[in-house]
This record gives structure tokens, C-alpha cells and sequence, in this order.
């Protein structure tokens, strides 16, 4: 099963550089990282910065897939 990594705010893919190197190599590979917009990944003209706005783009990027994913999230800024 894939295993999508998503960070939040303020950091990039790189958070999750050394537990990616803690899992096994099936799973390593099995690994995704995504970056949302304004935070390691450019943010696309017409990007609604809001919380409706990511949400909509996470939902987008994890329908992409096709098969449930496990999905793992890191924010500084979550409450």
C-alpha cells in the first residue's frame, strides 16, 4: 500500500528525510511525498491559500492514486 507523506506549515519534503530512511525498503519505495503549494511547492496562479483551498488540493493529489493510501501528516500549525 502506498504511503503518502504530506508536510504542513512552515516545512518542506524534507521533515520526513529520516524516517524515510527508517522504513523498510518495500515501504521506502512505496513511499510519496507531497508538498502543498507555498510550502516546497510552487503555488499555482489562482491558489486560494485557505484551509477549503488545501483541502481540496490534498483531496485532488490522494484521488490520483485510485487504491486507499496511508496517509501521514506533520504540521507545526495545526491545532
Amino acid at each position: 500500500m502506498t504511503i503518502v507523506f504530506v508536510n504542513g506549515v512552515p516545512l518542506t519534503p524534507a521533515v520526513w528525510t529520516p524516517l524515510l530512511s527508517e522504513l523498510p525498503g518495500p515501504r521506502r519505495r512505496d513511499a510519496v511525498l507531497l508538498a502543498p503549494p507555498g510550502f516546497g511547492a510552487p503555488l499555482p496562479a489562482g491558489f486560494g491559500a485557505t484551509m477549503s483551498g488545501y483541502r481540496d488540493w490534498l483531496i485532488d493529489e490522494l484521488s490520483r492514486f485510485g487504491a486507499p493510501v496511508d496517509l501521514v501528516g506533520h504540521s507545526l500549525s495545526g491545532g
